[in-house]
């Protein structure tokens, strides 16, 4: 697991964390990243592997609020990218709100696999 980033007030960081999501989407994906990042702990996981993580809400929750190394999966190419680019962009905002940390780079915490195609009714083989 990385060293959680040390964040300003949580009303900040979670005011960028829940940007463009609505107030229900918020409150699922902050419920379920609080009850990952327990399991993390109390089993000491090293990662999580996000299955269909779509445009990464949970794992950029779980990366920059709670500090979880996660691999986020997808087979939707448009969704990974708008993942990177959303990733990059709260690096970014966060960098700026981190307090005693300096220019620690947390995306490291997330990483985002390829997408993998497959025709209809056939098996996917990556």
């Amino acid at each position: 697991m990385c060293t959680p980033p040390h964040l300003s007030p949580p009303s900040v960081s979670q005011q960028v964390l829940a940007a463009g999501m609505s107030r229900k989407k918020w409150s699922e994906v902050d419920a379920m990243a609080s009850l990952v990042a327990r399991v993390v702990r109390e089993s000491g996981a090293d990662a999580v592997v996000d299955v269909g993580s779509g445009k990464g809400a949970l794992a950029h929750v779980l990366a920059f609020r709670h500090g979880v190394r996660v691999v986020a999966v997808d087979t939707q190419a448009p969704l990974i990218r708008h993942a990177n680019a959303r990733a990059a962009r709260l690096t970014h905002k966060l960098s700026k709100l981190r307090t005693g940390v300096g220019t620690n780079d947390n995306r490291e915490g997330v990483h985002y696999g390829r997408t993998v195609r497959r025709e209809r009714g056939k098996p996917c083989n990556p």
